[in-house]
């Protein structure tokens, strides 16, 4: 941006007063909310350190760094150089009286010399600290995107109040995949079958992470509910207004000024006209924005489209750092939570200094992903609420009107019943896979896995409070075919075939990780199998029962005690299975595996019946003739034993067992066989879209 060294002084402050109330922040004698908002421990207000750092070298004749060069465009959007070298006279002035106890301003960039330049190769390798200071507060907020999903409300009370405690400020954003497996590796290199290449961890986009492709993202604003009034300041008008910056990965969003509501009063909601559309452009990973809640005075505001634009500008040029590598060990989407408060506070200190009257109710910075995209598009109405409590407590309602993002066609998904029995909107996983998934419910965690398509990789990842870790393959497995998970025995089991058509089977413990596979050597043109386990018969442990298909269609079962797989004879009543074939556990008889497959259009699901040797063969029990266009998922739940399938129409049903009624799942849209697990009281179904 060109120096704006002929910038006339402003009609909000004065020079003078600009100053004058840069030293109170700096010193902590000022004490207005937006003092109270920027407070700091020593490691937050990296951008404000940054950009008075920047001013002080400017002021010194040193050259910019790039980061330097983004924050200075953001204050020469109304204050000329001359006055910004001031800015960094007086920011010398306070470090060399006060040192490292400078307000408002972090020991990284206080102690900094006025010749070493802070750039964003700086920020990066010191943002660890300042995530860890912003997330042990109570206004910054990791939301499950689960509860999103649910329609449930995203902030809780206890954050809410924070925000009053901390100048009306705060920020929220969803969790994203953790960046590893809670220290568990995958197997070592061993291949299964025809595989090739060592095991690996997956590193970018298309090799098991998350796919992005570019979409256009559009957030309106729809109205806001008043749980307390603002008070009038400095003799101005008493009227609300919104004002908003914003940019993606792409774009650097539009600067926004809503129009004004007068007289507002408890217990009112208040609708905004058609200057609604906050955010309207192009993303395709990630969203920052910042919305101030004002009470209108008497002064201009002209100046403000220059300021929200080049606090967008910056969002955007932020958001094209690669922040993986900062995450904090189980604590992911805080990096993005963390921009989001930085952000946030450059807009508070700039208001602090050029505005005339302290109008500035609460300062809301909110991060959105792909993921919390495609969750609004799907959610009910596609709005979420945000509370605004400052001065005043005003609750904003936003609203997603833009296109459905474009995860690829075979990206997983997952839908959560809860205990009431609502279920939720498809949450995107946003991982490729060439199959169908695999999940299972172990030591209080839940797992998957998949196979991943550039390569035929047998992937897993685990789910903890909420989050999915980032998908390793195991070892140097590959397949064609959907795994199988189950847990038994203090293990969890999988079971693939393997590019040779033959099943392995392996076990994983949290201390030892996946053991090596070893090869069901009396089963041979093995296609999908299926797991489940049941009580033993003998009333003491546990039973894992695997089912699979023969290359002719047929079925083969097999279970396995704790020590050994045992082959089981397996005459069908009826002609030969289709390739799909689930099980899940008896609700009447505990030691029963039930199992579903589908014949021409009909469900047929069965149980095996037991004589003093074991089970010998299977009886039949049709199922409801409904239209399916994959193979049925069985799943024991609660009390329950539950039917799912894909309708020939695209959807996905569910019916509970003994019953002639089914339910469609709002929105989603498996293209093939699903995967469902009881897991701490919640159903979970994933598929594939």
């Amino acid at each position: 941006m060109t120096s704006r060294t002929d910038t006339a002084p402003l009609a909000e402050t004065s020079p003078e007063e600009r100053l004058e109330r840069l030293k109170g922040l700096l010193r902590g004698t000022r004490g207005t909310r937006a003092a109270q908002a920027l407070r700091s421990s020593g490691a937050g207000n990296v951008l404000i350190g940054a950009l008075l750092h920047a001013a002080d070298r400017l002021r010194a004749g040193h050259q910019a760094t790039d980061l330097e060069q983004k924050l200075l465009a953001v204050l020469r959007a109304k204050v000329p150089d001359a006055e910004i070298r001031e800015w960094g006279r007086v920011y010398r002035e306070a470090v060399n009286q006060l040192g490292e106890n400078v307000a408002v301003v972090p020991r990284a960039l206080s102690t900094r010399p006025v010749a070493s330049g802070y750039s964003f190769a700086d920020l990066r390798a010191g943002w660890g600290p300042v995530v860890a200071e912003t997330m042990a507060q109570k206004n910054a907020m990791v939301v499950s995107r689960e509860i999103l999903a649910a329609g449930a409300p995203v902030e809780d009370a206890e954050f809410i109040a924070a925000l009053l405690e901390n100048g009306g400020l705060g920020a929220v954003g969803f969790d994203r995949p953790r960046g590893t497996l809670n220290g568990a590796s995958a197997a070592g290199e061993q291949m299964i079958g025809e595989a090739e290449g060592p095991a690996e961890e997956t590193q970018g986009e298309g090799d098991g992470r998350a796919v992005y492709r570019e979409f256009r993202a559009k957030l309106e604003l729809e109205n806001f509910y008043v749980h307390r009034e603002v008070g009038d300041q400095g003799g101005g008008k008493d009227e609300i207004y919104w004002l908003a910056s914003s940019g993606s990965d792409l774009i650097n969003g539009p600067a926004y000024r809503s129009q004004e509501f007068g007289a507002v009063k408890r217990g009112e909601t208040r609708s905004f006209s058609s200057n609604r559309v906050i955010f309207d452009g192009k993303m395709a990973k990630r969203l920052a924005m910042v919305l101030y809640c004002m009470e209108a005075d008497q002064s201009t505001a002209a100046w403000y489209d220059d300021l929200m634009k080049a606090l967008g500008d910056l969002a955007k040029a932020l958001y094209a750092l690669e922040f993986g590598n900062a995450l904090l060990p189980g604590l992911p989407g805080a990096d993005l939570v963390t921009l989001a408060t930085e952000l946030a506070k450059m807009g508070v200190i700039l208001m602090e200094a050029l505005r005339n009257y302290d109008d500035l109710s609460a300062t809301r910075g909110i991060a959105f992903t792909a993921f919390d995209m495609a969750l609004l598009y799907h959610r009910d109405g596609g709005n979420v609420a945000y509370h605004f409590n400052g001065d005043g407590h005003h609750e904003l309602r936003m609203k997603y009107t833009g296109e459905p993002v474009p995860f690829p066609v075979g990206t997983l998904e997952y839908l959560v019943q809860d205990a009431r029995g609502h279920w939720s909107v498809p949450i995107s996983l946003g991982w490729e896979s060439m199959s169908a998934p695999a999940v299972a419910s172990y030591n209080g965690k839940l797992y998957a896995a998949f196979i991943r398509p550039s390569d035929q990789a047998v992937m897993w990842s685990v789910q903890e409070a909420g989050i999915w870790s980032e998908p390793l393959q195991i070892g140097g497995w590959r397949s064609y075919y959907p795994p199988a998970l189950a847990a038994a025995h203090g293990k969890l089991y999988i079971m693939v075939s393997g590019l040779d058509t033959k099943l392995y089977w392996s076990t994983f413990t949290e201390a030892t990780s996946w053991s090596a596979a070893t090869q069901v050597s009396v089963v041979v043109n093995q296609e999908r199998p299926s797991l489940t386990t049941t009580a033993k018969r003998s009333g003491s442990g546990e039973t894992v029962w695997m089912t699979c298909t023969v290359k002719n269609g047929n079925p083969f079962t097999m279970y396995h005690d704790g020590t050994r797989w045992t082959a089981n004879l397996d005459p069908m009543p009826y002609s030969p299975l289709v390739r799909d074939v689930s099980m899940a556990p008896g609700t009447s008889v505990a030691y029963e595996p039930w199992r579903a497959t589908r014949i021409g259009e009909t469900v047929h699901v069965s149980k095996p019946v037991f004589t003093a040797l074991g089970p010998v063969h299977w009886t039949e029990k049709v199922g409801p003739s409904w239209p399916s266009a994959h193979g049925p998922t069985l799943v024991t739940h609660g009390s329950a034993m539950h039917l799912l399938f894909c309708g020939t129409d695209g959807g996905l049903y569910t019916s509970a067992a003994g019953t002639q009624q089914r339910t469609r799942l709002t929105k989603a849209a498996p293209m093939d066989a699903s995967a469902a697990v009881s897991h701490n009281h919640k159903l979970y179904v994933m598929y594939r879209r």
